[in-house]
């Protein structure tokens, strides 16, 4: 069966749909108060619509308009990207990449515009059907190589779309030669606590029809990978969401919200970055076989994959100072100086500025989630 029509509803759009889509983004107007928004000056606005009218295909789309966005990106908001751990995996061949999630947009941006300058293959995108609020967002991410995981179905509905993306994401590997990035969890990490969950691993397991678990990951190849922000992306909106969906019984986040997300994600400084790559698990599944029960093997799996990205996370003097005072010491003074506390109050007090209620509360769950990456280094024994 063509896998295009198989998987019509998730999958991102192919070279021969790029210019009808084009067409369908250069007629909206919504599109263009986007633009104008990214480049204010008219000329430069201009001229990169003609590029825009011009692509013809995905891998224009990343090369002529992604790539250099997301370089503009960088330049403004952060303090570099790095890429570590090339060399642990084989680059060449497809991989499902799993890591922790920080940042909307640019988590998966910058993976992809990082894998294009290592001669890494660019991967597709998993991206949860509650961001596509707007037509011209769902276009975009579509023409970026993103596939759509659904979200907020009924329950009804919610395997047999598990079993589609499973089979999707499979397929990609063991059929059309693509590599695939997703998130550990549903959601960024607003807490700090990087764990993957089970959820995923079942979702990702529906499609084996091997007879062990095992054999059914080693398919996948699943090279684990480490996202760390010097900056929280977002970390004011994190905290706010944190106690809304604790005081306010009846809140449920707007799309608007997601869009502040991913604006504010884009364009709020982030100081250093760093994606680091582990080696494949494939070696370590032997572990699965040694429980019996599936949902335990899953953990097994689960497990391996938090002790990797955990292990790989990198720590930065606001982790360490947040640590400390949590948990009031100074086990960690030797990790950060006096111009980093001072950054670090300038940088809480003008994070925190946006929540009007509960600041003691909102300063204890802003420390935590600094705090949090350090306490997971130390319960996992890689610190």
């Amino acid at each position: 069966m063509d896998l295009n029509k198989k998987y019509e509803e998730i999958r991102p759009y192919r070279d021969h749909e790029i210019k009808e889509v084009v067409a369908t983004l250069l007629k909206d107007d919504s599109f263009h108060h986007v633009f104008e928004k990214l480049f204010p000056n008219k000329q430069e606005r201009e001229m990169f619509l003609d590029i825009f009218a011009s692509i013809e295909t995905v891998i224009d789309f990343q090369y002529k308009i992604i790539r250099p966005l997301v370089d503009r990106v960088a330049d403004m908001s952060t303090d570099g990207v790095q890429f570590l751990g090339k060399e642990n995996f084989d680059y060449k061949k497809c991989h499902v990449f799993i890591s922790n999630h920080r940042d909307i947009v640019l988590d998966p941006a910058f993976l992809n515009v990082g894998a294009i300058k290592q001669d890494i293959r660019a991967t597709e995108i998993a991206i949860g059907s509650n961001l596509l609020i707007y037509d011209w967002i769902t276009h975009l991410v579509k023409m970026n190589r993103s596939f759509v995981v659904k979200r907020d179905i009924p329950v009804k509905q919610m395997l047999a779309a598990s079993e589609n993306l499973s089979g999707y994401i499979r397929s990609n590997i063991t059929e059309r030669d693509q590599s695939v990035w997703i998130a550990q969890k549903e959601g960024r990490t607003k807490n700090g606590i990087d764990r993957t969950q089970v959820a995923l691993l079942k979702m990702l397991n529906i499609s084996n029809n091997h007879s062990s678990t095992r054999q059914g990951f080693i398919d996948l190849d699943i090279v684990p990978m480490s996202l760390s922000y010097e900056i929280e992306p977002c970390g004011g909106l994190k905290v706010l969401e944190l106690l809304r969906k604790k005081y306010e019984p009846d809140y449920k986040k707007q799309p608007g919200e997601d869009l502040q997300s991913m604006g504010t994600g884009i364009i709020a400084p982030k100081g250093r970055v760093v994606f680091q790559f582990s080696e494949p698990i494939n070696p370590t599944l032997l572990a699965t076989e040694e429980v019996k029960n599936k949902n335990k093997q899953l953990k097994v799996v689960a497990d391996i994959l938090d002790q990797a990205i955990i292990s790989n996370y990198k720590l930065w003097p606001f982790n360490f100072i947040a640590f400390d005072r949590v948990n009031n010491t100074d086990r960690f003074s030797n990790e950060y100086t006096s111009e980093d506390i001072e950054k670090f109050d300038k940088l809480t007090e003008e994070s925190l500025s946006i929540i009007d209620f509960k600041q003691d509360e909102a300063l204890q769950l802003w420390l935590e989630m600094y705090a949090n990456p350090v306490q997971s280094k130390i319960e996992f024994n890689c610190l």
